[in-house]
């Protein structure tokens, strides 16, 4: 990757939060393969940002963590010790394209607050819904939809707690199941049909 910053007060940085003013920063970051797994291995206890506020610009041609696999990531990035905003953003995967901003709240590093506002225009169904869930090759189809959701945590007990997920889906050219339940229907009902479902 490139990375042009230019840092003022740069030993501010390592400071801890109000004890002095922050550093400030700017950036652009160039990358046309990053895997975050490799350049931010995990480490032990809660999120942290650095003594610092500014923003930046991000361009990366593949980027990967853990199960996200997207291509031609733009982004405008802004933070401060305790918030980190990525407003906007844009990205191709599963065979569409997301767009939207995201906000991350880091005053209780334990348990950091997000919220993620995003259009999904066109995405593959089951590439989305396997990669992210267990769901997978129970949808196909092109899929577009809003999303806003908000939660807080960093493990899955507390995100389970606090997750809220508002947004309204639409599926062309698709198809739901086979599942075990809609083959219990369509063996009730005895239509075959209902096995698997057209939309």
């Amino acid at each position: 990757f490139e990375l042009d910053a230019a840092i003022d007060r740069p030993l501010a940085i390592m400071a801890k939060p109000d004890s002095v003013p922050p550093s400030e920063v700017t950036f652009t970051l160039r990358s046309p393969y990053l895997d975050l797994g490799e350049l931010l291995p995990p480490t032990p206890g809660p999120t942290l940002l650095p003594n610092a506020r500014g923003g930046g610009r991000v361009a990366i041609g593949r980027l990967i963590q853990q199960k996200l696999d997207v291509q031609n990531v733009n982004a405008t990035v802004t933070f401060d010790p305790t918030h980190f905003n990525v407003q906007p953003f844009s990205l191709d995967g599963y065979g569409g394209r997301i767009s939207g901003h995201a906000a991350f709240d880091l005053k209780n590093p334990a348990s950091p607050g997000f919220q993620l506002q995003a259009k999904v225009d066109s995405v593959q169904a089951d590439a989305l819904l396997g990669a992210w869930t267990p769901a997978k090759h129970l949808v196909k189809g092109a899929l577009s939809t809003t999303l806003d959701l908000s939660g807080d945590g960093t493990t899955p007990e507390q995100i389970r707690r606090s997750l809220t997920a508002v947004g309204l889906a639409a599926v062309a050219s698709g198809e739901f199941g086979p599942t075990p339940a809609l083959a219990a229907i369509a063996k009730l009902t005895r239509v075959p049909g209902f096995e698997k479902l057209t939309v």
